[in-house]
């Protein structure tokens, strides 16, 4: 086995005569050195844990916080270069650019959403199947307003006042039609599938909410995170 210090000259001497291999380790250096910038600043940021109350409510957004890698301990939950990409995944998904248009998309979707969308009104179908999908994108869109409000509280957008202002709305949307995690998990994923058309791997991901005893829900009760 090569010394450490031969194989390293030998990288350099073979990536002089090979272009594309002197792109890859640029590359792979430079990743590698915002990775550990990265988490370098993350360990000087000044978190502010979440008091049960406020984990609760998170609770109710699950999904996203899980796919999109939040933390779980504190109300930002993500490091410098994930509050970057948080600026990026908001303009680039909900045209979100500042302050305005944040809380313009939250009222939104906290007042209309896809719930109040025609195409997936059809009178003509029956009362109970309607009512299902009715449901369903209730819990679709119930489901990203706590998301979407700490995404943007991430990316500097919002304040902690504005996040748990539109947790609570949140939650008095899912309170009243909803009265535990698996009917909001199921009506979550039906929304989902009405909406885009095809199953995804947030199934899985509320398969593991529902079955794991130390995820979020259940670790909080359905009546903690939607209480008054």
């Amino acid at each position: 086995m090569r010394p450490i210090g031969e194989l390293i000259d030998w990288l350099i001497s073979y990536a002089r005569r090979e272009v594309w291999v002197s792109i890859v380790l640029v590359v792979l250096a430079v990743g590698l050195a915002l990775r550990l910038l990265d988490v370098i600043s993350g360990l000087l940021d000044r978190r502010t844990p979440l008091d049960p109350r406020e984990r609760a409510r998170l609770a109710l957004a699950a999904p996203y916080f899980i796919v999109h890698s939040f933390r779980d301990g504190d109300v930002v939950g993500k490091r410098p270069l994930g509050r970057l990409w948080m600026r990026i995944l908001l303009r680039k998904d909900w045209g979100i650019r500042d302050h305005a248009s944040a809380l313009g998309r939250l009222e939104d979707l906290v007042r209309y959403g896809h719930r109040s969308d025609p195409e997936y009104q059809d009178a003509t179908q029956p009362r109970e199947d309607q009512e299902l999908v009715d449901r369903a994108m209730l819990a679709w869109d119930a489901i990203r307003v706590p998301f979407l409000a700490r995404c943007a509280l991430a990316a500097g957008f919002i304040d902690e006042a504005a996040l748990w202002h539109y947790a609570d709305v949140a939650a008095v949307l899912a309170r009243g039609t909803f009265s535990d995690w698996q009917q909001w998990g199921n009506a979550f994923l039906d929304g989902r599938v009405i909406w885009s058309g095809e199953r995804s791997y947030y199934e899985t991901v509320v398969e593991k909410l529902l079955a794991d005893h130390k995820s979020p829900w259940n670790r909080v009760s359905w009546q903690e995170a939607t209480a008054p």
